[in-house]
């Protein structure tokens, strides 16, 4: 992280374990200069402003007040730059062996403080849309987190729920899956035991009434399109629809199932999938 002068959090120490040095000033600097040249910065911090004291040394080894001066600025090497007033004596330059010392000075307390309250009122609580959406990280709100009924019809797709009616496991399955657009998805899966087949040309069928799928989950509005599938035999199986006796918007219609060579006792599943709309 690089050091801006307007940031208003600093670091108190290089944040290795030791004191920050109690800096000398190694070439005197004139009235109004921005670069503070130190004997040794060692333990202070470079990746931060930081806040600090010139002061000099009365004859009975006080702080004479009357000269010490509240900085703001940056670490470079030995080196302090950006150097800025904040508070104490005014800016006279600084002579070769002054002290310069990190310290809290009110200049750290009220960079302190200002960087507090953009996020936080002056009770300490949150300042309203203080969390914006690009500061939560992805993935940070989880379910657990969010309250019973928190989440109004405001916030949700509702082109995107779907609504899942009927049975949908074992072996034998009728459902319907609805969407909230008006899209309508029904499948009916069956089995079906110990049927015989008629030769009928070259190839031989057993026919489904209309009656044997029963009826759609949830209805269709119009006419659905119908598609029908078997799974099972040993010659495999096609499906036939029969001519008069199509699907509705209640059932799926009767159908022939077909296959190349003769059988009895024949078992399998068949499954009727009707797409349209249900609104």
């Amino acid at each position: 992280m690089t050091a801006n002068i307007s940031d208003y959090f600093n670091k108190a120490s290089s944040m290795d374990g030791s004191y920050p040095t109690v800096a000398l000033v190694a070439s005197a600097r004139s009235t109004g200069g921005t670069t503070l040249a130190c004997n040794s910065l060692a333990g202070w911090a470079t990746d931060t402003p930081v806040h600090f004291s010139t002061f000099r040394m009365s004859s009975d080894g006080t702080v004479d007040t009357a000269t010490q001066t509240d900085w703001k600025g940056i670490v470079s090497g030995n080196s302090i730059t950006g150097l800025t007033r904040i508070a104490g004596a005014a800016d006279s330059g600084n002579q070769v062996g002054d002290k310069v010392k990190l310290d809290p000075t009110i200049g750290w307390l009220s960079d302190l403080v200002t960087g507090i309250l953009a996020s936080h009122k002056q009770d300490g609580t949150l300042k309203d849309n203080a969390v914006t959406e690009s500061s939560i990280a992805d993935a940070a709100v989880t379910t657990a987190k969010i309250n019973d009924g928190a989440v109004t019809a405001g916030k949700i797709d509702l082109t995107t729920i779907v609504e899942v009616v009927g049975t949908t496991t074992g072996d034998n399955q009728n459902y319907a899956i609805k969407y909230a657009d008006g899209t309508l998805i029904c499948c009916i899966r069956k089995t079906f035991s110990g049927i015989g087949f008629t030769a009928w040309g070259s190839i031989y069928e057993h026919e489904f009434g209309s009656s044997w799928f029963g009826n759609w989950a949830v209805p269709f509005i119009e006419k659905p399109v119908v598609s029908y599938a078997c799974d099972g035999g040993a010659y495999g199986y096609w499906v036939a629809s029969i001519a008069g006796s199509g699907s509705t918007t209640t059932k799926p219609g009767a159908i022939d199932l077909c296959r190349a060579g003769s059988a009895s006792n024949a078992n399998g599943t068949l499954t009727a999938t009707g797409i349209g709309r249900w609104k």
